[in-house]
């Protein structure tokens, strides 16, 4: 019997201490004097004006942006490993990727690959696994609705590679799919305009920070 109530009690702890990691692991942080590193396609290179220009003044930390137009997630990998052997570690680490590789006709588990490969590197240089956020952007058929990147297969891949991204990226935090989008929210039918912009950030930081 009082072995029974002993091995209760081991369960019992075990339990409550795994339930306290986890509420820490997903305890929100205050960004405020970070310095955050992004990294990404188009989608993050709208310099100074775009979402994550918004999202830093939002929460009061600096930016340093690598994110060109055109990247797909090889380069991008690449663009990562160059930053961090030639600059001082950053606080935090974004990663905004993949449309480029999927648009092009790439594998999604390249995608999936690559991203884990920023994550495990931004975390061999020091950056706390908790401050590194996998952004999974837009509903893209909502986005693109219309326009000529609703044509062929693209955006139903796509949103496919970002609801994925839970069960294929680890040691990040998920920004989860924005589904408050449509339409009339691009200027071209892929891209947000500068009003979607900030929205975007006011719905990356309600998930992130405190």
């Amino acid at each position: 019997m009082q072995k029974a109530t002993k091995s209760l009690f081991v369960l019992i702890t075990s339990a409550v201490l795994t339930g306290v990691v986890f509420a820490v692991a997903r305890k929100r942080i205050d960004p405020k004097g970070y310095t955050a590193l992004f990294v990404g396609d188009s989608h993050t290179a709208l310099y100074g004006k775009g979402w994550q220009d918004v999202l830093a003044k939002m929460y009061g930390f600096k930016v340093e942006n690598i994110a060109k137009s055109g990247a797909n997630t090889n380069q991008m990998l690449s663009s990562l490993k160059n930053y961090l052997d030639r600059n001082k570690t950053p606080d935090m680490l974004f990663i905004y990727g993949g449309a480029n590789d999927i648009y092009s006709g790439k594998k999604s588990d390249t995608v999936f690959q690559n991203i884990q490969a920023m994550v495990d590197i931004g975390i061999d240089y020091g950056i706390p696994s908790k401050n590194i956020f996998v952004v999974s952007g837009y509903n893209t058929e909502k986005l693109t609705a219309g326009s000529k990147y609703a044509k062929g297969s693209f955006p139903k891949k796509m949103d496919a590679v970002k609801e994925s991204f839970p069960s294929q990226i680890d040691r990040a935090t998920i920004v989860p799919t924005w589904h408050e989008v449509s339409s009339k929210d691009t200027g071209d039918g892929l891209h947000l305009h500068s009003r979607s912009q900030a929205r975007f950030a006011k719905y990356v930081g309600s998930k992130i920070f405190k």
